[in-house]
């Protein structure tokens, strides 16, 4: 396996981890019900919304290098 292959299975896991993270901490600030934290004064459906595109368009390029590029 190549080390390009080798890094985005890598980062798919640590993606992963990253979402499921995210969406415990605002589960448990639900139920001790205190406020989302507020980033840029959006909503927490925003900041949910914006978390997770620049998660997936961060971790897309390493995925697709991975799967697709051979080298010579």
């Amino acid at each position: 396996m190549s080390g390009t292959r080798r890094l985005v299975f890598a980062m798919v896991p640590i993606l992963l981890a990253s979402l499921v993270m995210h969406f415990g901490q605002v589960k448990v600030r639900q139920i001790q019900n205190r406020p989302a934290l507020r980033v840029l004064g959006l909503s927490p459906r925003q900041q949910t919304i914006i978390f997770i595109a620049v998660s997936l368009s961060g971790s897309a390029p390493l995925l697709m290098a991975g799967l697709f590029w051979m080298p010579s």
